[in-house]
């Protein structure tokens, strides 16, 4: 297989190793924003280095160019086999908020087509584009909308999102399929990282292309769940020993789901546990305190319990439903 990227990488030593090699088996690796090294005057990181010698195709960094909001050109790498024509696309992490201007302003976001040649026309490409962006939309202007993306795109690896969501969905009118892997590992203790795991096999052939999801049977197991001790019956709001014994059941019964849940991996992982707690109105623990008793069977004692309490705004709002459920 044949690959080369043009113009989108920032060190001209890796565009000229990267150019016209040949690879029995081909990595790339998109750049984000964690990548950034600042400490050093050329902000040389160690994948830069992978880079330089061979062992990854680094692409999808951005240099922003212009004035007023900027401007980027995405260029792709270009990949032949066979009858199939493959045109990867790489937009590495942008701030979200200017990135999700730049698409709203005219010509400040280019994408470059391959040009036609003899034995395969534009439309003869399969468009892929990764890129490493919040797609989550709590507030609009600090993520990236599905319908900013070129229609001319075929798949879409997003990454930046915890949650595996491997299977392709379509976005609709865009002509497009969506894939998000979501993290290989637990990296935040949060519910969407308590979702199996899985990566995608993607085989391409002409247009047309077939998903295969794999589960990663290796990852540690991780339990999460959420409770209002309002809500809960058996609670008693001026006995401590009531909330501890109902916390203590809500962890064990975590911890027995995870050990009913088969693995192929011949090394058995502690689980991870995780329960938000919502108690307003009620007094907390003490989370280290609690913990200790699980020594040994969770792998993260100290921190099982995280206690918050409802925005007042969701309170304000749920009086008002209860209001008008008693027509007020």
């Amino acid at each position: 297989m044949r690959s080369y990227e043009s113009l989108n990488t920032c060190k001209k030593i890796m565009e000229d190793k990267v150019e016209n090699m040949d690879h029995e088996l081909e990595i790339k690796k998109l750049w984000r924003h964690r990548d950034e090294v600042e400490d050093h005057g050329d902000n040389l990181s160690a994948v830069d280095i992978l880079s330089a010698c061979n062992l990854v195709n680094y692409f999808g960094k951005m240099v922003l160019g212009g004035s007023g909001v900027g401007q980027i050109t995405v260029y792709p790498i270009l990949i032949r086999k066979g009858s199939t024509s493959v045109a990867l696309y790489g937009l590495g992490n942008i701030r979200d908020e200017r990135l999700n201007r730049m698409f709203q302003t005219p010509h400040a976001v280019q994408w470059m087509r391959p040009e036609a040649q003899e034995g395969c026309q534009v439309t003869d490409w399969f468009n892929i584009l990764v890129l490493h962006q919040n797609r989550v939309k709590t507030n609009p202007k600090n993520a990236i909308n599905e319908h900013f993306l070129p229609r001319f795109m075929d798949f879409i690896v997003w990454g930046h999102e915890h949650e595996c969501l491997i299977d392709p969905q379509e976005v609709p009118g865009m002509g497009f399929h969506i894939t998000q892997p979501g993290s290989s590992v637990a990296t935040s203790l949060i519910d969407g990282e308590s979702k199996p795991k899985h990566v995608l096999l993607l085989e391409i052939k002409g247009n047309q292309y077939r998903p295969t999801k794999i589960p990663l049977n290796s990852v540690r197991p991780f339990e999460y769940t959420e409770l209002v001790l309002k809500d809960e019956s058996d609670i008693d709001p001026n006995d401590q020993n009531s909330i501890l014994e109902h916390l203590d059941k809500v962890v064990r019964n975590l911890i027995d789901k995870s050990s009913q849940k088969g693995t192929n991996s011949s090394e058995v992982k502690l689980p991870l546990v995780r329960v938000k707690v919502d108690y307003s109105g009620f007094m907390t623990i003490n989370p280290q305190r609690f913990g200790q008793k699980y020594v040994g069977k969770v792998a993260n004692p100290q921190d099982i319990l995280i206690f918050s309490k409802a925005s007042r705004k969701g309170q304000s709002e749920g009086i008002f439903s209860a209001l008008n459920s008693v027509g007020y």
